[in-house]
Parts: structure tokens; C-alpha cells; sequence
């Protein structure tokens, strides 16, 4: 079961970073370098790469591997989402 929630884990994640101008730059790193406050875009078909909360945003979460629901989660901003769940929109 355990080896099953480590197969859930995303590879990459897309970072998001203040840029010189103020503005919003993402891009993709190794998930073993997330750091705590890290905000994140999961698109729609990826997977969440880390536990966290919702900042911006609202979506539907699949979390039938971790938590056995059946029917996809909704998220909106200040959700706990969980690393290996699938963003369905």
C-alpha cells in the first residue's frame, strides 16, 4: 500500500516566483527541492507534488487513492490539498 502512495507523487512541480517587474514567473523544478511557503500551479490532469493550501483559485480534486471518495473534492482558496491527488479541472 505504502509503494502504491509513492507511485501517486508527481515528478515536477510548477514554481512560481516573484520576477525583477513584480510579475508572476513559473517554472518546473525537481519535487525534492519544494520548500515550505513554495506556491505552486497545478494544472487541470496533473497531480498536487506537495501537501499544502489552496492561495488562489478553486478546483476539483480527486482523492479517491488516499482518502477512497469516490466523487472529486472541491477545493477553493484555504482547502488543505494532499501531495499524489489529481486536480480533475
Amino acid at each position: 500500500a505504502l509503494q502504491k502512495l509513492m507511485e501517486l507523487q508527481a515528478d515536477t512541480a510548477r514554481l512560481l516566483e516573484e520576477g525583477a517587474q513584480g510579475e508572476l514567473l513559473e517554472r518546473e523544478i525537481p519535487t525534492q527541492l519544494l520548500q515550505q511557503g513554495d506556491l505552486l500551479r497545478v494544472l487541470p490532469g496533473e497531480r498536487v507534488p506537495a501537501d499544502g493550501v489552496v492561495k488562489h483559485g478553486e478546483s476539483m480534486l480527486d482523492e479517491a487513492m488516499v482518502t477512497g471518495e469516490s466523487m472529486p473534492v472541491r477545493k477553493v482558496v484555504g482547502s488543505e490539498v494532499t501531495g499524489g491527488t489529481s486536480n480533475t479541472s
